[in-house]
């Protein structure tokens, strides 16, 4: 029937549920499509739990899928279903889920990343009783633009590099961004502004590491440093920002050199940067400054971007390509140090 984005999601199917058969959310950002599934049941306002089935385990058993599709509740009601984990290898029972013409039970599909040419992806896409929604990482200036227009309901406005360090606190996991812009939303209640410090007051204990420590130990070549806070990271479970969070970085390192190769003082340089780069950071900056040339800041992103889109296709992989990533830009940092 429809493409829908997350921020229609909901709309979508409270408005349209009686004429649909299910929703395919697919992407790279778990968390948001976990969420987005307990909010799509939560629309249907269906009295019964929902059925949930592993898409893998249908294998031996695939008419599990279509009994509980087209069953009905001893009451006469419909019922919902979540079905996780479906991936093309698993076209041939969901399948007739998707193409099924008359109405039945609500199926919310979960899955991974899906590229346009997925049959799993089109067949949904296709279909005229499914909805499909994707869950991928936004860019940071997409975010931005979403939070200004967020807060703007609210009847606030971010202060002048507010909306940036936000950003640079929190990450761009969306699930995250949201959480945190509700706990923004209450810590701001009654101004008119947000400002850089409550946005500091309100996001900065978000994690349990600091972010901070990382990028400088990487971009200082510190080996050993750099394990250790990644090790403490893959402990509390929250090292997949950690090469976005460098990456960010690096793109304000390059907007800096980018205006001192133009002829402008640090001081302007370091006030143009989105964020800002503030005081108590200018220190570290400016040595990270002396370390790298333009050229090394966009090789440096270079292989993050590699490194994000292989973590991507092996998702199995992810947690070994970051660290192993990180290690190598410190070490490549400890040569430049060095020279």
């Amino acid at each position: 029937m429809a493409t829908v984005t997350d921020s229609e999601l909901v709309s979508a199917v409270a408005k349209r549920h009686a004429s649909l058969n299910g929703i395919l959310l697919f992407g790279t950002e778990e968390a948001s499509i976990s969420a987005a599934a307990r909010q799509v049941l939560a629309a249907l306002k269906l009295e019964d739990e929902p059925t949930r089935l592993i898409s893998s385990a249908l294998r031996n058993d695939a008419g599990m899928l279509d009994s509980a599709f087209k069953s009905l509740s001893l009451l006469g009601g419909r019922q919902s279903i979540i079905v996780e984990g479906c991936e093309e290898a698993h076209l041939g029972w969901l399948l007739p889920v998707i193409e099924e013409p008359e109405t039945c039970n609500f199926v919310v599909m979960t899955a991974g990343s899906l590229n346009k040419a997925s049959k799993l992806r089109t067949a949904a896409t296709a279909s005229s009783r499914f909805l499909t929604c994707g869950f991928y990482e936004e860019t940071e200036a997409s975010i931005i633009v979403r939070i200004r227009s967020k807060v703007a309901t609210h009847g606030l406005i971010f202060a002048e590099g507010a909306a940036e360090r936000f950003v640079a606190l929190v990450g761009t996991d969306r699930g995250i961004v949201e959480a945190e812009l509700e706990k923004l939303f209450t810590y701001a209640a009654g101004a008119k502004e947000i400002a850089i410090a409550d946005v500091e007051a309100s996001c900065g204990d978000q994690a349990s590491f600091d972010f901070d420590k990382l990028i400088d130990a990487v971009l200082s070549g510190q080996l050993e440093e750099t394990d250790r806070i990644f090790e403490s990271l893959r402990a509390d479970g929250e090292w997949k920002q950690a090469l976005i969070m460098v990456q960010m970085h690096l793109a304000r390192l390059e907007a800096v050199r980018s205006a001192l190769d133009r002829g402008e003082n640090l001081e302007s340089a370091f006030r143009a940067a989105k964020p800002p780069i503030f005081f108590g950071q200018q220190k570290t900056v400016g040595r990270q400054m002396k370390t790298f040339s333009l050229a090394a800041l966009v090789n440096a992103q270079s292989v993050i971007q590699q490194a994000i889109l292989q973590s991507r296709q092996l998702g199995d992989l992810a947690e070994v390509i970051t660290g192993r990533t990180l290690l190598s830009l410190a070490r490549t940092s400890r040569q430049l140090v060095a020279a």
